[in-house]
């Protein structure tokens, strides 16, 4: 009987307590949350107690419930939380959050929801102000309608395509230079389902996955192909859990990544007859991402997220086998893309606390910093000529797609950090809470109750009245279910 954003940000605030990865440590949820406190855009309490219409939705139970309840056991104490559930469960009548609250901490929740909301608004505008100072990438956005603009890929035409859905139907969508704002100049596919897509230059063709009904019960992603001329859809696998596929150059088979034993891997699928082939697994239970091709298809870069936390782009030789790190640091690199020529591996990275987009000089392997923003950039393109950057931008509705010119010349050289500034390096706190021998008969009280009711028939006047409880002890040891009925004739 608690609100969704107390259970589930709940569940936020404790992944992160014990691990320092979990999502109060996130850029992408650290910038939402500025991006709509900068917008004026938070939520009231009485919206996340619900599924609000507006985005993120349902989403605001672990984005706001679990900073809120991060930042209430840092400015009251962690004890708070077992507090507060202790003066719940004591009540007889539900939903008192309020009273339980104030039993704990000595203000209630929508008072110290409104603290939070004050501290984090003037928390995000000192923010956005040390980024302004230090030099605040302008671009030009090209969309502000929000929700989902994903997948960005230029065309050797130069058309921009995305992957869209929210206030319009799903599908990819292509945009010209001279598009105005907001508008798209033609529809590519439309199609509920789609995860990731790739256009395969060579051929025209479009591959991508979507989950499917396998063996008419189990649910698994598999890749599809769509020929625009034709307008035909072809299923290229069937049941062989792969996604997120990235066209080789010839344009007959893709390196994808593969679902198996916990793990993922990448592995390349013949268009024609749906073959997969192995071609690195990095076993355990360590997962790869965002495999991207290099023009002369000669390397495969990806993201490998290594046990318990390294998340770093590697790249591998597709002829020999080789294996190279191209980053190495705690921050979490991601959505790599070559330019049409080779010159340039752009990609995403939250090295700073903010997600922005830097880039590797192939040939050199220098890395330099594309943009400083204040929300969150990721899933970089560079167009055919190398000129144009487009890349999503997060904003509080949503993410909505940016571009900007891309200028060689004016981008200074990072080095790779060693570690992340302190917000991000938080390791687990040390909670000392007290601790007594353990009871079950003191901990079987009723925890939930249910009026009761029933009659025979709407001809009949017989009917039965009461009510159902039910208990068990935390450690599930013992449990009692009981019930009291009247019959009324």
């Amino acid at each position: 009987n608690l609100p969704s954003f107390i259970l589930e940000g709940g569940a936020v605030w404790a992944e992160s307590l014990t691990s320092s990865r979990g999502r109060i440590y996130s850029a992408r949820f650290r910038g939402l949350l500025r991006a709509q406190a900068l917008a004026g855009r938070l939520f009231d309490i009485d919206a996340i107690t619900h599924v609000p219409q507006d985005w993120p939705g349902a989403s605001v139970w672990y984005l706001y419930g679990g900073h809120l309840l991060d930042w209430i056991t840092r400015t009251r104490g962690p004890e708070v939380v077992g507090a507060t559930h202790e003066a719940i469960s004591d009540e007889l009548v539900p939903y008192g959050i309020n009273r339980a609250t104030r039993e704990a901490t000595g203000q209630t929740m929508t008072t110290l929801y409104r603290a939070w909301v004050a501290d984090l608004t003037a928390r995000s505008r000192a923010e956005a102000s040390a980024i302004e100072r230090a030099g605040k990438t302008h671009y030009a956005r090209r969309t502000t309608s929000g929700r989902r603009h994903a997948n960005l890929r230029y065309t050797p035409d130069g058309e921009l395509w995305s992957l869209e859905g929210g206030r319009k139907p799903s599908g990819i969508y292509a945009r010209r230079s001279d598009t105005p704002i907001d508008d798209y100049h033609r529809v590519i596919m439309k199609g509920d389902g789609i995860g990731d897509y790739a256009l395969c230059a060579r051929t025209g063709t479009v591959i991508f996955d979507r989950t499917e009904l396998f063996a008419g019960t189990y649910q698994r992603h598999d890749l599809f192909m769509w020929d625009p001329q034709a307008h035909r859809v072809t299923r290229v696998t069937h049941g062989a859990r792969v996604r997120e596929p990235t066209c080789l150059p010839h344009g007959r088979s893709a390196i994808a990544v593969q679902i198996v034993k916990g793990r993922t891997r990448l592995v390349t699928v013949e268009f024609a007859t749906g073959h997969i082939t192995p071609i690195y697994d990095p076993g355990h239970l360590d997962q790869v991402a965002f495999p991207t091709v290099s023009p002369d298809g000669r390397t495969v870069v990806f993201t490998r997220i290594v046990q318990p936390g390294e998340r770093d782009l590697f790249a591998l030789d597709l002829s020999t086998g080789d294996l190279r790190r191209l980053t190495a640091d705690s921050a979490l690199e991601m959505h790599a893309q070559f330019d049409a020529r080779g010159r340039w591996l752009l990609y995403a990275s939250d090295r700073s606390g903010v997600f922005d987009i830097y880039a590797i000089e192939w040939m050199t392997g220098i890395h330099r910093r594309v943009t400083r923003v204040v929300t969150g950039a990721t899933g970089p393109t560079l167009s055919p000529d190398g000129t144009r950057l487009a890349f999503q931008i997060l904003g509080s509705e949503g993410n909505d797609i940016a571009e900007m010119a891309f200028e060689p010349s004016r981008l200074m050289p990072v080095p790779a950090p060693a570690h992340l500034p302190p917000i991000l390096a938080q390791k687990t706190r040390d909670v000392s809470l007290p601790s007594t021998p353990y009871s079950a008969a003191s901990r079987l009280w009723p925890v939930g109750w249910t009026p009761a009711f029933a009659f025979s028939n709407a001809s009949e006047s017989a009917s039965q009245l009461g009510i159902e409880f039910d208990t068990s002890d935390p450690v599930g040891l013992h449990a009692v279910t009981g019930n009291l009925k009247t019959t009324a004739d």
